[in-house]
């Protein structure tokens, strides 16, 4: 239900920009909107995945069962991803086909690229955030600010330093600033799910979390 039914609001979202004739001389505001809709929503998807299985002692039993730890992690991932596929599919194919064209303003291209990363990334950083913390709402802050706050704080910083440091002393001038999302905030999301894909197959490995909620 929440597969098709992202895909029909994005179908349904589209539809009605798309018989606006004022549409094609606004930036990219609205497809931003519906793409941090979708990143919460995957985020919240993302924050409770283990939280039954770790507390009803399921996840125990698949850990000491023949299925190993990476086949554990790629089978939920795949599961998530093939949850949010079609939404996120058509959002960014449409949003890149019309930037490709010159129909909507402002830089789409670092934005696509975020969201694209962000697709793939943050499942990952959920689930660790969601085998490590013990309350769902823990996990979730955790996951948004390792997934978003951390890479946006690097990223912008790495930005202004490559624009205005780097590139002055290549071209001699103060380069443009880029804005944010952009690429440097991707590839910073991309090292940080790399940092969690490999903690959360440790902690999987040493059993390392916590089995029930904890106590108010």
């Amino acid at each position: 239900m929440i597969t098709y039914g992202w895909f029909a609001v994005i179908v349904s979202i589209y539809s009605v920009m798309l018989t606006d004739p004022g549409f094609f001389q606004r930036t990219s505001v609205p497809q931003n909107l519906i793409a941090w809709m979708l990143v919460l929503s995957m985020a919240v998807s993302t924050a409770g995945s283990f939280r039954r299985e770790r507390e009803s002692g399921v996840l125990e039993l698949l850990l000491v069962s023949p299925v190993g730890e990476r086949t554990i992690i790629s089978g939920r991932l795949r599961g998530i991803w093939a949850q949010f596929l079609p939404a996120f599919g058509l959002l960014l194919v449409v949003w890149f086909y019309l930037a490709s064209i010159s129909l909507t303003r402002g830089a789409a291209g670092g934005s696509i690229v975020f969201y694209a990363t962000t697709f793939f990334s943050l499942p990952i950083i959920g689930l660790y955030f969601s085998l490590r913390c013990c309350a769902f709402m823990t996990a979730l802050l955790a996951a948004m600010g390792a997934g978003f706050v951390l890479p946006f704080i690097i990223g912008s910083i790495v930005a202004f330093w490559w624009a205005n440091f780097v590139m002055t002393r290549s071209i001699g001038y103060v380069a443009y600033y880029p804005s944010v999302p952009s690429w440097h905030v991707a590839l910073v999301q991309g090292c940080v799910a790399t940092v969690c894909w490999k903690s959360l197959h440790v902690r999987l490995k040493t059993r390392s979390f916590p089995l029930h909620r904890a106590s108010v």
